[in-house]
């Protein structure tokens, strides 16, 4: 949208008639609030689940599901959320998705939130890692 402000301006103050023109004093480009992409490329790398980056998003909101119920939600920075990190959500063999949405700077005036992305595929069965190790002899 383009908006501008012009003021008539007299070509003889004194001129009873008023004539003069219209000047233009101001114009401004509106482009409104864009909203970011819906991230793609939904991909497993072992337990971490990664995205093509969104030009301009801070953040991305990552929802966990099981069997089609929501697990769990987190905010990450990076393209990438590794399932580890809601380990206590989680279960033993069983398999995960995610989707993913895009989210601009707080308080952007000029982007907003994407959409969800589609589901991905299913991760392969979860593997809690091991928190120590004992070789015994």
């Amino acid at each position: 949208m383009i908006i501008t402000i012009a003021y008539w301006k007299p070509s003889d103050p004194q001129d009873a008639i008023c004539r003069g023109m219209w000047e233009n004093a101001l114009t401004y480009h509106y482009h409104g609030v864009q909203k970011l992409e819906t991230p793609a490329n939904l991909r497993w790398d072992g337990f971490t689940a990664r995205w093509d980056p969104v030009a301009h998003a801070a953040k991305y909101t990552v929802e966990v599901y099981h069997a089609g119920t929501q697990v769990a939600t987190v905010t990450v920075t990076d393209p990438a959320f590794n399932l580890h990190q809601i380990s206590d959500e989680l279960t033993m063999g069983e398999t995960y998705a995610f989707q993913v949405s895009a989210v601009p700077e707080d308080g952007s005036t000029t982007y907003e939130a994407s959409g969800s992305s589609e589901p991905s595929a299913a991760s392969e069965p979860y593997q809690a890692r091991p928190t120590s190790l004992w070789i015994i002899s």
